[in-house]
């Protein structure tokens, strides 16, 4: 006969604590993933620096301007992008689709005009992300 303890069962809010530990590892994960490929789509490029690959801005210094960091260079696996969380740094991303006039008919850049006057960053970002999957 098999004798379980009642202690060696994870409790629910155990459970749940892992469940929530997991997702918030799931989103971290994705937002990355994410910003990497927003990133790339922006001209960042990768490049050889003495700790090994960095990113590399191809935008000009701007002391005023957080998101303008030419010369300075950031590991491959550092947490830096913001265009999860900044409209600052999205804007200019949401400019260079809908400026382009090869996306002029193009459904998902529509999308993303449709969705950007709600303000939900989240949306923004995960039309984005089709917009660039598709396009790329």
């Amino acid at each position: 006969m098999l004798s379980v303890s009642v202690s060696s069962i994870p409790t629910m809010r155990s459970t749940l604590r892992l469940c929530k530990k997991h997702n918030k590892q799931l989103k971290k994960i994705v937002m990355e993933k994410n910003n990497k490929l927003i990133a790339e789509f922006m001209g960042y490029k990768l490049a050889k620096c003495n700790n090994g690959l960095a990113w590399e801005s191809p935008y000009k210094k701007s002391v005023e301007d957080t998101f303008e960091l030419h010369g300075r260079l950031w590991r491959e696996n550092d947490s830096y992008y913001k265009f999860h969380t900044s409209w600052d740094w999205l804007m200019p991303v949401i400019s260079k689709i809908t400026k382009d006039e090869r996306y002029i008919e193009n459904e998902y850049r529509e999308s993303i005009m449709d969705v950007v006057p709600y303000g939900n960053i989240e949306d923004t970002i995960k039309t984005i992300v089709e917009f660039i999957n598709q396009n790329n």
